[in-house]
């Protein structure tokens, strides 16, 4: 089925906003329905948010304060709210484990628990779950046949979710500047996509 699709940004994590995520979430719904006015009546309208929360319900708690990221549940946005929005009709998430602090060794399961515990968040809302982007950093801590099999197991856990789509963030041309991104993936002229050298900065 095709559907015209729009997301806007709301990454700005609510800094200097209260606790609860209600200021942020009334800005989400106050741009969803501008969004909408301006798409078809069935197109699917998301945030385009990382996925970070208030609190961590529904969370896996033990895990997330073991993993060294814990604050990703203590920002001023609310994922879990959003995809109440009845303006929204698909909640959304960003996997960026190493950013978020994730200490070396569990980033794939950072990303698998962030994966499953958002997509059951936006089921219990009538929503299915958007992976907008997911990157493993190419500074060589995390060799390129880890850093795939990350994303392949990423991309396995969101199909099996059910996400309505995700994607890894991103396959670069030859001549895109390593310092540009620290998340490329290359795929090199004349080179076969499971060549070494495409993710080799």
């Amino acid at each position: 089925e095709q559907r015209d699709c729009a997301c806007f940004v709301s990454q700005a994590r609510g800094i200097g906003l209260e606790r609860s995520g209600h200021t942020m979430r009334d800005w989400t719904d106050r741009m969803a329905r501008r969004v909408r006015r301006q798409t078809r009546d069935d197109a699917w309208v998301g945030s385009g948010e990382e996925g970070f929360d208030v609190s961590m319900e529904g969370r896996a708690k033990l895990f997330w304060f073991a993993s060294g990221a814990s604050w990703i549940f203590r920002t001023r946005n609310s994922f879990a709210l959003n995809a109440r929005s009845p303006f929204l009709n698909v909640a959304s998430v960003h996997l960026y484990p190493e950013d978020w602090g994730v200490r070396m060794g569990l980033v794939e399961e950072a990303g698998v628990r962030m994966l499953r515990e958002s997509a059951a968040i936006a089921r219990a809302h009538g929503k299915p779950l958007f992976v907008g982007e997911m990157g493993v950093r190419n500074d060589g801590k995390i060799p390129i046949h880890a850093r795939r099999e990350i994303i392949r197991a990423w991309l396995r856990v969101a199909e099996e979710e059910g996400a309505w789509g995700a994607g890894a963030w991103m396959l670069s041309y030859d001549a895109r500047p390593v310092h540009w991104d620290a998340y490329q993936f290359y795929v090199r002229d004349g080179l076969p996509l499971e060549a070494v050298e495409n993710g080799i900065a």
